[in-house]
């Protein structure tokens, strides 16, 4: 191809859907592979000879500079200079030519589908941390770990779940797997919380309150009610919440622009609802959190097709603004967007490469153990380590424990946790018996209601 062929070049986005229709009308399909930016924004406004090679029918490989790269594609579209063309004139009004008009596409060695080891190894990770953040709440240590991230950890899991296992199920089938999941179990913990709580500690609560909280959506309701039975027991409003947002959402799962955008609209509605009705419990533990979802979905997506595309679309540019800038007007800052990823690449990418194999393996199997049973741990170790321990030590000691004494017990009681978890959830599973279809992995079903 010689440069006189072209006038005017205009890089522009193109589908994959559309890319036979783009060479049908005589356009270059480019692909162009390179890990560094500044040769990218380096692009040459039109092809140098030799640059190029072209044959009837087949794709441009486009390769400036190195040919080394991370598994990063950036696909664009060279349209031919046609300036009285139809297709072009609406090319520039699509996608200004200062836009560098790409899409970021990062693609995986492989696809994934349903669950990993490493997600079930995160999950118990992220318990592990909830447990600490809770256990120093009651010892009254300072809170140098930051375990509460362990909760955005789900948060975002539970969004890579959703799409690696259930964005091609109906929605009877979906709602009915999904609250099969959630409600049984939760039902029988949160009447144990009831009665025990009743029992021990003599606390009563209104029937408003119980029947909010059996609906599943009592954070809904402010702090008064999302934090009053049981303080793990808003997230099983969250997880309502998203399954809801999910079912929405997910005709966007290719097109991370409109579901970026959808995300921050939903983000932007309840952060401005608990930040004015002074809902400072749902508007930390609830809505600071609900990007993550998002974030994992997009994830679980690209996980599930081993690619993820992103143009510069205007939702896309719109979602954006509005989750940073214009939250952080407002003094709102989702900074567990950042924290949290990061503290899972710091698992999957560091430890789980530093330490010695043998390391690995006993650490990766005890985690997996947890973050299948993460869900009902998550429900009910807090009423058991922090005040039903301290009470039965009480009155074994016929006094209040100190420390060492309080730590000795919620070691005990953190065990008896596990034991009823992993009870529970046999019991569910021979009551409810739920099927595996023959492709997806059987901790499809466990895990944090994901």
């Amino acid at each position: 191809m010689s440069r006189s062929k072209y006038v005017e070049p205009t890089f522009r986005v193109i589908p994959k859907s559309l890319t036979s229709s783009v060479r049908a009308s005589r356009s270059v399909f480019i692909k162009l592979t390179n890990p560094r930016f500044s040769s990218l924004l380096a692009l040459p406004s039109s092809p140098r000879p030799g640059n190029v090679t072209h044959q009837p029918g087949s794709s441009v490989t486009y390769q400036p500079g190195s040919t080394r790269c991370w598994a990063l594609a950036y696909t664009v579209v060279f349209d031919r200079g046609q300036r009285d063309g139809n297709s072009t004139k609406a090319l520039r009004k699509t996608y200004p030519r200062y836009l560098a008009l790409m899409t970021f596409a990062l693609s995986f060695s492989k696809r994934l589908d349903g669950r990993s080891f490493i997600l079930d190894e995160l999950k118990g990770f992220a318990i592990l941390l909830v447990v600490l953040y809770h256990a120093g709440g009651v010892l009254a240590w300072n809170n140098r770990l930051h375990g509460e991230l362990g909760v955005d950890i789900f948060v975002l899991l539970s969004g890579a779940g959703l799409a690696l296992s259930s964005s091609s199920l109906s929605t009877g089938a979906f709602l009915r797997r999904r609250l099969l999941r959630i409600f049984p179990a939760y039902w029988l913990i949160l009447t144990f919380v009831l009665v025990m709580n009743s029992k021990l500690l003599g606390l009563a609560y209104t029937s408003k309150d119980i029947a909010l909280h059996y609906a599943g959506i009592h954070a809904f309701f402010g702090d008064q009610y999302a934090l009053s039975i049981n303080d793990s027991f808003w997230y099983v409003t969250l997880i309502v919440l998203t399954y809801g947002l999910f079912l929405l959402g997910r005709r966007w799962l290719l097109e991370p622009g409109k579901l970026v955008l959808f995300g921050s609209i939903v983000t932007a509605t309840l952060t401005y609802a608990f930040l004015t009705t002074g809902q400072a419990g749902c508007y930390s533990h609830f809505a600071l959190r609900l990007p993550l979802f998002f974030v994992g979905i997009v994830w679980g997506t690209a996980l599930h097709n081993g690619r993820l595309e992103i143009a510069p679309t205007a939702s896309l540019g719109l979602g954006l603004f509005l989750l940073s800038y214009v939250a952080y007007t407002q003094g709102v800052i989702f900074s567990g967007l950042i924290v949290a990823p990061g503290l899972m690449a710091g698992y999957a990418f560091a430890w789980k490469r530093l330490v010695p194999a043998a390391v690995d393996q006993f650490s990766g199997r005890i985690l997996r153990f947890l973050g299948e049973h993460s869900y009902e741990i998550f429900l009910m170790h807090q009423p058991i380590i922090r005040h039903y321990n301290i009470h039965f030590l009480g009155l074994w000691l016929k006094r209040s424990p100190d420390e060492n004494e309080t730590i000795f017990g919620m070691i005990l009681t953190f065990l008896v946790t596990i034991v009823l978890s992993v009870l529970l959830r046999q019991l569910q599973l021979r009551i409810f018996k739920p099927r595996v279809s023959p492709g997806s992995p059987k901790g499809d079903t466990q895990g944090i209601a994901s």
